[in-house]
């Protein structure tokens, strides 16, 4: 799926670029890449995980990742 950087970034308060937050995100959670459209993430979403089918659920693992609130 794709997702707005800018919408994770504000809803999950982090500073990281979208670079470092795929990674972190890829290295951790899902399989993240920076999309060929500027500002987009391309998120495979695991069947087990349909708690992050959302800019919301992206935004709060993100969250828990980097420790932000």
């Amino acid at each position: 799926m794709k997702f707005s950087f800018d919408w994770i970034k504000e809803l999950s308060g982090t500073t990281l670029g979208i670079e470092d937050a795929a990674a972190l995100l890829s290295s951790k959670a899902f399989e993240a890449v920076v999309s060929g459209v500027p500002g987009v993430l391309d998120i495979d979403i695991l069947p087990n995980r349909p708690d992050a089918l959302s800019h919301l659920g992206v935004a709060r693992d993100l969250a828990a990742l980097t420790g932000t609130r």
